[in-house]
């Protein structure tokens, strides 16, 4: 896997942490996890949309990223469907895959970062609750 250190350290120049927004040390552990959560996260979601670029899938990667990743409690499958001229069984067919192969990549980098599966297993249950395998 190849590290993009000017990107990484961009990243954490624009991140701004106030200190007064964290009272203890179990909060900055809290921030970090977060962080290297929400890290992980980003790098799954843009693997899974050069995943979808590869395959002609663009469009289920529109559909995942306004419902699955912003706010989608103003948008329904319904809503998707008109817009994108498909069927709403269609929207729920792609968005089931889209989150497959979101869940498939994010699981795969994780095990890349680990160093046993004892810690794999602990830390995809930690992001992924306890179905996570």
């Amino acid at each position: 896997m190849a590290l993009d250190f000017a990107a990484a350290e961009e990243e954490l120049g624009n991140t701004v942490m106030d200190p007064a927004k964290i009272p203890s040390a179990e909060s900055l552990e809290e921030f970090f996890e977060k962080e290297w959560l929400r890290s992980l996260f980003s790098l799954a979601v843009e693997e899974l949309r050069q995943f979808c670029v590869a395959r002609g899938r663009e469009r289920t990667c529109r559909l995942f990223e306004p419902y699955d990743l912003d706010d989608h409690e103003n948008i329904s499958y319904a809503q998707l469907a008109k817009e994108y001229a498909m069927t709403v069984n269609d929207v729920t067919n792609a968005l089931a895959w889209a989150r497959r192969e979101f869940r498939r990549i994010a699981l795969e980098r994780l095990r890349e970062l680990c160093g046993s599966e004892e810690e794999f297993q602990r830390e995809a249950r930690a992001a992924f609750g306890s179905k996570a395998i």
